[in-house]
């Protein structure tokens, strides 16, 4: 007996990098979010050498706190996301390869746009959370421990006109100096933070030691731990062994992120 077996892609799944590599759009730059296309609000930092995203708040529900409470929030008309037909119907007539017009937020004609119904599918790609928010939760932690602090991220709150209480003071002879930044641990709280983190033990098979990647000398990145590891950090850790350590504004953001 003879019969036809026909298979059907229905969605990629990879990381946000992956996302790029895949499906051929920008993921970063000027054009960074495929949703959005080229009227990503966007705006480069002369200090950090890098775009900076700033209006990422206006696609979150209107009645959502993270908005923001400003009038100028508030008014602003949640973004219409665009699909795949509205690609399909810029770029169809686009032979596959790079895309000649700068910023467009696409760098490539997917082969997959060869599959008929590759345009009319709801969902095409899926991103991994598990290796986001171990980026997001990285990222965090060196952000508290003061890694990734310095002259050029004051500088730049001050280019944007955000946090103006971290921005560089400037003393009568001329000196410099960083005022200490709110969303930035003490050495004194460091050594807490770390010091609960590594005397944490896990049930058997609810998470490996996370202590290794907390020694004395400080987080081994990126190698000490792993995906799982900064998920459990960030759902469960964090928001403990920061009891009573930074502002309390920077303890509610932690714990906001865990959703």
């Amino acid at each position: 007996m003879w019969f036809t077996l026909k298979g059907v892609l229905l969605w990629t799944m990879h990381d946000y990098p992956g996302y790029a590599q895949v499906s051929g759009f920008q993921t970063s730059g000027y054009a960074a979010c495929p949703t959005c296309g080229p009227a990503l609000p966007v705006a480069r930092s002369s200090h950090l050498y890098k775009q900076v995203y700033m209006s990422y708040s206006t696609y979150l529900p209107m009645d959502d706190p993270l908005r923001g409470t400003g009038a100028e929030r508030n008014n602003v008309a949640h973004p219409i996301p665009l699909d795949m037909n509205w690609w399909e119907q810029r770029w169809r007539d686009v032979e596959e390869g790079h895309i000649p017009v700068e910023r467009a937020g696409l760098k490539r004609w997917s082969i997959l746009h060869r599959l008929p119904y590759w345009k009319d599918l709801m969902i095409q790609h899926l991103l991994d959370p598990m290796h986001i928010e171990a980026n997001v939760t990285k990222s965090l932690i060196k952000r508290i421990f003061g890694e990734k602090d310095g002259k050029p991220a004051r500088r730049a709150c001050e280019e944007f006109g955000v946090h103006p209480e971290a921005w560089i003071q400037v003393s009568d002879g001329g000196i410099e100096s960083l005022p200490p930044a709110p969303w930035i641990l003490t050495t004194e709280e460091r050594k807490i933070c770390k010091k609960r983190i590594s005397e944490i033990r896990f049930p058997t098979g609810f998470g490996s030691c996370s202590r290794k990647g907390f020694e004395k000398d400080g987080p081994k990145w990126p190698s000490a731990l792993k995906s799982h590891d900064y998920y459990i950090l960030l759902q469960y850790v964090l928001p403990i062994c920061l009891q009573g350590l930074g502002t309390q504004d920077l303890r509610d953001a932690i714990s906001t992120c865990r959703h």
